[in-house]
């Protein structure tokens, strides 16, 4: 089966993300909850669908699950609607309400603002997520029309389209003066001696708003030739045709003779180009209008077969999945064709068929989700929760950090692409996690651990008081966190993380109220269960808990190379059942099998003899009969030329005039011979260094120096690892005393520890981690908390805080044990 809308665009040279998402360190134990959801999403949890009718009554679940794909996120209030007048009678309810409005002579900051509170707390909710949407397929970017006299007209626009006609729609958007500015068009004239008619508008207008690159089936599909080869939609030709078809329109003109961005481009006869035009097969006659060209080329595109099954697939994404099945492209583009009453293009019953079609109502497998993207993320909690907004321009920055400014796309693209690949599965679409990467993972963990702190309090207030007061009793508390939250869909497996994180919180001052309450509502925001709309693991979903089948493992590496013996590791899934063993798959393509090793063990490494070559890999969880999606692939080359892969986790402390380094080598690549230390700052060199993963030197002189490493073998040498920049004092003021306050916590395979420095005496610049028991190492880190996958076993862990004079004393040692 050919994947639904799978052509190429030029997004996929901009950077795109593709790498796998592992478990990252937010705050305390609450690292192994915000990367997960890339894991999670394309897991092959077959969850039995439970089929919902829309004349069915609505349980809270199911009003829950219906309205985070309608709205900005439930609230209680919106819930009882739902159950009360049923899906479809809501539906009308809401496309019957008037517009949320924003006000006139706003600069840039105050449309944004108002755009974002209307999102956020607009009656109008449906109409505001198909604002949403629609502006993330026809984009305009204050990057190039930054003023408010611009984007007001703009946000007016698509608010009184955005539950009409696609032809209306399309026809305004061409004439818009905000969107002339941004691609163009009300600078493109005809043909002179030196110029041609600009051709931005028309190429985004077929590829972007319209049609896309290549012909659709009506279910996305796309049509082959009969070389079965996809089939172009339209040529360079076309292109330049329409662009001399909609020449001669530029902005229209105030009272003061001023340009203008309210009501449509107005046409300029002197330069439009009266010749003949041809394109898909349409000729357009000689000494035509320019506004009889126009109503030509939106009529011939309106028409366009490509456009039903485009523009459902880029609007089910933004409301329900990244990956609908060719069934229900195909429901939403016959409703595009006709909404039952012989009308084209009526978007109110295509949005209301993308949000009542049974794929939409049931509960979801697994695969089937949609990352939440940072706006409807953070809105979305904000609902759920009752904040009380304020200028919400005091916290819109952090929105221009998470790569999602209100507003501000970086590209006609819009925030994101809209193929990219889940991370690690090429076979899914992901779009959104192009903009969730780990290191913004733990940005937006941090913002809603600020927006929950009260540290944007003018502007995003939400009352604790209901969870500080039964935070003493755990149960109850996460019980409240789940119905106000989540509505009642937290899975077994998140409620034993939020207990024992929970539980580490001793004591009854209103402080420790406080920090359970927070802790609680924090760790459940943050989950990859509500971070990913659309999948429901919970006991009332009705559609099982999600966790019956098996999880694939994650974080899949060479840990060693030698000769033709590879040694493999991979970290267990975290939820799930407990795995009885695990399948090594290879072969010499990606995702094909040529052969299989099963472990027999639920130990997450095995090491083989490979043949010569080179091989891609993964690993499949087994659990009792069951087996799981396969990880992400690696790729390893055996005694085959390569040059090696670059190091990675590099590590270092400076303590006095001594470095310690230590790196895992990785093996991706060819196997590495030797290594080399670059160094820059007070000093530049480059320090040849034998096979190893540490390294240690005293008599470093003092200066800041910044430290990378290169792997090294007859092929070639690898790039530079990540870098980590070390300060060595001339003098120094005291050893650091030994850090407090040290918390463990487990969950299934994953310790978790943090701590804090001592109140007095002098600063750490960093620690090391002493693990004994089951297994005896040192870990080096500037993070005040580590999380990591271990085997069975008894582990007493301590930490020692480390500057440029010294080493502090142990920490009181605490002691975990894995079954």
């Amino acid at each position: 089966m050919q994947t639904p809308y799978p052509e190429q665009d030029r997004a996929t040279t901009r950077g795109l993300i593709r790498g796998s998402f592992g478990w990252t360190a937010a705050r305390r134990t609450v690292g192994v909850l915000t990367v997960s959801a890339a894991c999670v999403l394309a897991s092959n949890s077959e969850t039995q669908a439970r089929q919902l009718s829309p004349s069915d009554t609505p349980s809270v679940v199911s009003a829950a699950h219906f309205l985070n794909q309608a709205t900005f996120g439930p609230t209680a209030a919106d819930i009882e609607a739902v159950r009360s007048t049923g899906f479809q009678q809501w539906l009308l309810e809401q496309a019957a309400l008037p517009e949320s409005s924003i006000a006139d002579g706003l600069d840039a900051n105050g449309v944004r603002a108002a755009v974002f509170k209307n999102m956020a707390t607009g009656p109008d909710q449906v109409r505001q997520r198909a604002i949403f949407a629609l502006s993330q397929t026809f984009v305009v970017s204050a990057n190039k029309v930054g003023s408010g006299a611009e984007l007001t007209p703009w946000f007016r626009l698509l608010s009184r389209n955005a539950l009409g006609n696609y032809h209306t729609l399309l026809r305004e958007v061409t004439l818009s003066p905000t969107m002339g500015k941004y691609l163009d068009l009300a600078y493109s004239k005809k043909a002179g001696k030196t110029t041609a008619p600009n051709e931005n508008y028309p190429r985004e207008m077929l590829q972007l708003f319209s049609i896309g690159l290549w012909a659709l089936n009506q279910d996305g599909t796309l049509k082959l030739n009969g070389a079965g080869e996809p089939i172009p939609t339209y040529t360079q030709e076309n292109i330049h045709e329409i662009a001399r078809a909609l020449t001669g329109w530029t902005f229209p003109r105030d009272a003061e003779n001023n340009t203008s961005y309210e009501g449509e481009m107005v046409a300029v006869p002197s330069n439009h180009d009266t010749g003949t035009k041809q394109f898909h097969g349409l000729t357009l006659p000689a000494n035509q209008a320019a506004v009889a060209d126009l109503d030509a080329v939106i009529n011939a595109v309106f028409q366009h077969s490509n456009v039903p099954p485009f523009i459902a697939t880029r609007l089910i994404r933004s409301l329900v999945t990244s990956n609908p099945s060719p069934a229900y492209i195909r429901r939403v583009a016959d409703v595009f064709v006709n909404n039952g009453m012989g009308v084209r293009g009526d978007l109110k019953a295509v949005f209301a068929a993308i949000l009542l079609d049974p794929e939409a109502l049931r509960f979801h497998a697994a695969h089937e989700g949609r990352l939440k993207d940072p706006v409807l993320h953070v809105i979305g909690m904000g609902r759920a929760l009752d904040a009380a907004l304020g200028d919400t321009n005091a916290f819109m920055y952090v929105f221009n950090n998470l790569s999602q400014r209100v507003l501000t796309p970086p590209t006609v693209f819009s925030f994101f692409s809209p193929l990219a690949p889940l991370p690690g599965h090429h076979n899914l679409f992901g779009p959104e996690f192009q903009i969730y990467p780990p290191a913004l993972a733990v940005q937006r963990a941090n913002f809603i651990y600020g927006l929950l702190n009260s540290q944007f309090a003018s502007s995003f207030q939400i009352d604790l008081t209901p969870f500080t007061t039964v935070a003493l009793n755990t149960a109850a508390l996460i019980d409240l966190v789940n119905q106000r939250l989540m509505f009642g869909l937290m899975s077994a497996d998140l409620r034993g993380i939020i207990t024992g994180a929970t539980n580490a919180i001793e004591g009854t001052s209103a402080g420790d109220r406080t920090q359970r309450a927070l802790g609680a509502l924090y760790l459940a925001a943050i989950s990859s269960e509500y971070s990913v709309h659309g999948l429901h693991w919970g006991p009332s979903s009705g559609g099982g808990s999600g966790v019956d089948q098996a999880q694939p493992p994650t974080g899949l590496v060479t840990s060693s190379m030698i000769g033709n013996r590879i040694t493999l590791k991979w970290t267990p899934p975290t939820f799930g059942p407990a795995p009885t063993g695990y399948v090594i798959e290879g072969g010499i393509h990606p995702g094909e099998t040529l052969a299989t090793i099963p472990t027999g063990n639920a130990t997450p490494s095995i090491s083989f003899d490979a043949p010569p070559g080179s091989f891609y890999l993964r690993v499949h969880t087994v659990a009792g009969a069951t087996r799981s999606r396969s990880s992400s692939e690696i790729r390893v080359h055996v005694s085959a030329p390569a040059a090696p892969s670059v190091p990675a986790n590099l590590l270092g402390l400076a303590h006095g005039s001594t470095v310690s380094l230590t790196w895992r080598n990785t093996f991706s690549g060819g196997v590495p011979a030797s290594m080399v230390l670059d160094v820059t700052g007070s000093l530049n060199t480059s320090l040849p260094l034998p096979m190893g993963e540490s390294f240690t030197f005293n008599g470093v002189p003092a200066g800041t120096y910044t430290f990378s490493l290169r792997a090294v073998n007859a092929v070639g040498t690898s790039g530079p690892s990540s870098p980590v920049t070390l300060s060595f004092p001339a003098t120094c003021s005291g050893a650091p005393q030994r850090p407090v306050g040290v918390v463990a916590s487990r969950s299934g395979t994953v310790i978790s520890l943090a701590w804090e420095p001592a109140a007095s005496g002098a600063a750490p610049t960093s620690y090391l981690l002493n693990v004994t028991g089951a297994a005896t190492v040192s870990v080096p880190t500037t993070a005040r908390n580590v999380s990591g996958a271990v085997g069975p076993g008894s582990y007493t862990l301590r930490v020692v805080a480390v500057n440029a004079c010294g080493s502090s004393s142990a920490s009181t040692a605490v002691t975990v044990v894995i079954p």
